[in-house]
């Protein structure tokens, strides 16, 4: 999703994203992460978080203040990146927990 946030607010004027707790359910049943291989899993995270830097990398300092309404507020792209690093820690400790059966 930030990848797809970044490149919205990058084309449009302060789009309008909406956030839906329930959609992220539904993508872990859709895309039945409990039953992938977790070598796969990692290398498609990978892919896709190297993607989405790829794209901020590229950005200006201006570009990197361009926002979105979100039901919180506004948010920049510089906002979402330092989102996006905790959302990375936050399931690499799930992960950890999981793999020392603590989850």
């Amino acid at each position: 999703m930030f990848l797809i946030r970044f490149d919205s607010i990058i084309v449009n004027d302060e789009p309008k994203v909406s956030s839906n707790p329930a959609m992220v359910e539904r993508w872990a049943e859709d895309r039945q992460y409990l039953r992938n291989d977790a070598r796969e899993a990692l290398a498609a995270f990978h892919r896709r978080r190297n993607e989405s830097l790829a794209f901020v990398r590229r950005l200006t300092p201006a570009e990197l203040e361009r926002g979105c309404v979100h039901p919180t507020g506004r948010i920049t792209i510089d906002r979402f990146v330092a989102m996006m690093a905790r959302h990375d820690d936050n399931h690499l400790d799930q992960l950890t927990r999981a793999l020392e059966g603590k989850a």
